[in-house]
């Protein structure tokens, strides 16, 4: 069992991270080893907060707004580096903007769990946090596949921060560059793309 656990400070709201995390079809645009990924469905997930959608049981104005940010999505990715190619299906349970649970519906994984997090830090900032567990079936193949994924979900966080800097400069820093001011080679070190804790 692989485990991968990575988390940052970032100087954007928990809003923009998850939106980012949850625009599935721009990860070819700036995931390492990502070559395509689309969303094949979306829908309400049963079980959302607040009164399920077959209740009669009334709710106030704050539980619906709860239930109408509890959603599934259905998304397909394919990495692929040296050869190897690993396309696999996942069922993301969405809390905007809390959290991000996926779980495998299609691949070559024994096991797969995941979850991303945004806990506010401030109105501007917020922390992002990755856990996520895989196993791969037996296999010779999946040895090489094992070694693909978990190189690219190694790098995930860091590949988030990034897009976050390219797509919304921060105030403290009107070009995008770096988040952080101690960041002394102007955030270009990807091991230095968010303060990590």
């Amino acid at each position: 069992m692989t485990s991968i656990r990575r988390s940052a400070l970032v100087e954007h709201s928990a809003e923009r991270m998850f939106d980012l995390v949850n625009d599935i079809e721009a990860y070819p645009d700036f995931m390492p080893g990502c070559v395509e990924a689309r969303v094949i469905s979306r829908s309400k997930a049963a079980g959302a907060e607040g009164a399920p959608a077959d209740s009669d049981t009334k709710v106030g104005a704050a539980d619906v707004a709860d239930a109408t940010e509890s959603e599934e999505v259905l998304g397909e990715l394919c990495l692929s580096k040296a050869g190897i190619t690993q396309r696999f299906v996942t069922r993301n349970r969405l809390q905007r903007p809390h959290s991000i649970t996926m779980q495998m519906e299609r691949g070559n994984f024994s096991r797969f769990d995941a979850q991303w997090r945004f806990l506010p830090a401030g109105e501007a900032a917020c922390k992002v946090s990755l856990d996520m567990e895989f196993e791969f079936a037996p296999g010779l193949w999946n040895i090489a596949a094992r070694s693909l994924f978990a190189a690219t979900a190694d790098k995930l966080v860091d590949a988030f921060v990034q897009r976050a800097r390219q797509l919304y400069p921060s105030v403290a820093d009107p070009a995008g560059v770096a988040d952080n001011p101690s960041d002394a080679d102007g955030g270009n070190n990807p091991d230095d793309a968010a303060k990590r804790v």
